[in-house]
């Protein structure tokens, strides 16, 4: 009978070690996350908040404005992303959604059709929910990476 518990024990460890462990430190232990798929992120934003990868293709790029718009495989979903590379388009975009844009970034833009993969933190404020990018990749490499 002790020996039954002691296995009933172990195995009930074993799977909180298995199913929950990963889901109270935000992932499943190695360090590098999971892509998140465009279509995933609109369908439920709030579920998303934080630290997050979304992959996507490029379906439309404002290369004056320093903006990348990412669309699901299906074309139906986008995010866009503000990479400005220079102060005029900090100076544009802040002008054109009438909020502060005061992160610069260095790098070379996609093509429409790349598809990438944009890290960064999801955030929702004001109404808005917003991909503050850190790194934009392109077959693993970073192409764009946030300056300041």
């Amino acid at each position: 009978m002790h020996r039954k518990n002691l296995l009933l024990l172990f195995v009930l460890i074993v799977l909180i070690g298995v199913f929950v462990y990963p889901q109270l430190t935000g992932g499943s232990g190695s360090n590098t996350a999971e892509a998140v798929d465009v279509s995933a992120v609109t369908a439920a934003p709030q579920q998303y908040l934080g630290q997050l990868t979304i992959s996507g293709a490029v379906g439309a790029l404002y290369a004056e404005e320093g903006v990348i718009v990412m669309v699901d495989e299906g074309g139906c979903c986008n995010i866009p992303i503000l990479v400005p590379l220079s102060q005029e388009q900090q100076n544009l975009l802040s002008e054109a959604i009438e909020m502060d844009v005061n992160v610069l970034y260095s790098g070379a833009l996609p093509q429409i059709g790349d598809f990438i993969e944009a890290t960064g933190t999801w955030t929702f404020e004001n109404g808005i929910y917003d991909l503050e990018i850190e790194t934009v990749a392109r077959n693993g490499e970073v192409i764009i990476s946030r300056v300041n």
